[in-house]
């Protein structure tokens, strides 16, 4: 879920430009005007976000063309999308605003503190995630070609905070493992009890549902979801092209669970022979030969998959009951399941860490460097690290931190200016 975050802004110049300044906002870099107050109190949107129709109108941040053909206004496309740039070889992540920009939702100012979050503000609407109209359309027909009622038994996956912004959440008695951020679609799979129909004869079908009878029974099932769905076998109408997300199922086929068994990871590689599982992005956007030079001008995340193959690497599984209540393995014992199973977990990067004998900040200049920006991915050289997950096991449970490359993250960027481009990993 998308949200903006109250953050202080430390400035310091942006060398040769005379109007601009370099921001931090924690661990976030932003490029903002010279009239930017050095540890002012403002709101920060990361990249990925999109500003609502009010926010940006009440603030004039979209730019327009005046009857004398110059601009006014600010610095936003009419689809208002917050974007990582890059200016003067200068990175900026997002956007920062001061407080005064909210000052036309009612909202009391003076109550809000570093680190709030929020996406609106006494019923305003301020911010969501960005998609894409062809994403939304896809997400809309998923869940009426595809979709299938829940199962209690057969939980999606949590969402994935920030590193960036909630590294501070971590609890102190962690052990935590960083794994690679695998460009993939999502996927789940489970040994659960699921409601079946009763097969009964036409006649004996007509009299129970006049009566208000119970037609269906539970089972117990393996099933198979993505990341907003649970599938039915079959084909069906899909975005990857001879209307089949069959490779979904092939991927987990004669893998036995255990009762309560569920399985979350990636799938990575090629839905069909010519259609790559993820967006093949283009580096000449970027307009850096050292990028071009490394990976081509253009990169299909393959890792190391052969064109029609596909691989699945595991980051959870949990042993779910008919209550719904859900108990996570731990690292360990995931890797050893899956060495049972015949499966993979995602690339481990580093050994595990005991929290906070390493600290906060050491623990963030080895993600930082771990997410390497520019690096390969540790299964195909062929192509860019997304980027890293942080896992934390505690005696508070378990949960998981991303942090992406912010090279892949203005690729992705770049590929989102189309409008017909799906972005799977929401549309999943």
């Amino acid at each position: 879920m998308y949200k903006a975050v109250v953050s202080k802004i430390q400035t310091r110049p942006l060398p040769g430009a005379d109007r601009l300044l370099i921001g931090a906002c924690g661990q976030y870099q932003v490029i903002v005007g010279i009239d930017t107050q050095d540890g002012e109190l403002g709101v920060f949107f990361e990249q990925d976000g999109q500003l609502s129709i009010e926010f940006a109108t009440q603030n004039d941040l979209v730019r327009r063309k005046l009857p004398d053909g110059t601009y006014a206004g600010g610095m936003f496309q009419d689809n208002r999308r917050v974007k990582a740039i890059k200016l003067r070889g200068v990175r900026s992540e997002g956007f920062w605003t001061p407080l005064s920009s909210f000052q036309y939702t009612g909202h009391d100012l003076s109550s809000m503190q570093e680190g709030d979050q929020f996406d609106e503000l006494n019923g305003h609407r301020i911010c969501g995630k960005y998609m894409t109209p062809a994403t939304t359309r896809a997400m809309r027909n998923q869940f009426g070609i595809k979709a299938r009622r829940e199962n209690r038994m057969f939980p999606k996956h949590i969402d994935t905070g920030k590193f960036k912004m909630e590294s501070h959440t971590i609890p102190p008695d962690s052990i935590i493992v960083i794994t690679e951020k695998l460009h993939g679609t999502s996927f789940r799979y489970g040994h659960v009890l699921d409601e079946v129909s009763i097969q009964r004869n036409k006649v004996w079908r007509w009299i129970t549902r006049l009566l208000g009878m119970e037609q269906t029974t539970k089972q117990w099932k393996h099933l198979v979801g993505s990341r907003n769905v649970v599938l039915n076998e079959g084909k069906v109408d899909s975005f990857y092209g001879g209307g089949t997300e069959n490779f979904r199922h092939k991927s987990v086929e004669g893998i036995s669970l255990h009762k309560g068994e569920v399985l979350y990871g990636e799938i990575v590689g090629w839905a069909t022979p010519i259609t790559p599982i993820m967006n093949t992005q283009s580096t000449k956007e970027l307009k850096d030969k050292s990028i071009t030079t490394k990976y081509g001008e253009y990169m299909t995340y393959s890792y190391g998959c052969l064109p029609g193959r596909y691989e699945l690497y595991v980051y959870r599984i949990t042993m779910v009951n008919e209550d719904g209540y859900t108990l996570d393995l731990s690292w360990n014992q995931i890797k050893k399941r899956c060495r049972e199973l015949g499966l993979q977990t995602v690339p481990e990067l580093c050994d595990a860490i005991a929290y906070p004998l390493t600290t906060l900040e050491q623990l963030t200049e080895l993600v930082d460097n771990l997410t390497g920006d520019t690096s390969p991915s540790t299964l195909d050289s062929s192509h860019i690290r997304e980027g890293v997950v942080v896992r934390w096991d505690s005696e508070h449970g378990v949960g998981w931190l991303k942090n992406k490359g912010f090279t892949f993250g203005v690729l992705e960027g770049y590929l989102k200016e189309r409008d017909d481009v799906v972005d799977l990993e929401e549309s999943a």
